[in-house]
């Protein structure tokens, strides 16, 4: 027996989406991460210059 059309288009459960607020904290995560990374290598940088 075929699909009707709108068990083709329906959504799969077993896939999970992911909500906005996921996405702003994942976002949110890495960002941070790098923000920290960056200055941490601009302070390591800065004392190996003689700066402080």
């Amino acid at each position: 027996m075929t699909k009707t059309h709108g068990k083709i288009g329906a959504r799969n459960p077993f896939i999970p989406s992911f909500p906005s607020a996921s996405q702003l904290l994942e976002w949110l995560l890495v960002g941070s991460t790098t923000v920290a990374g960056l200055i941490a290598a601009t302070l390591a940088v800065a004392h190996q210059m003689g700066a402080f």
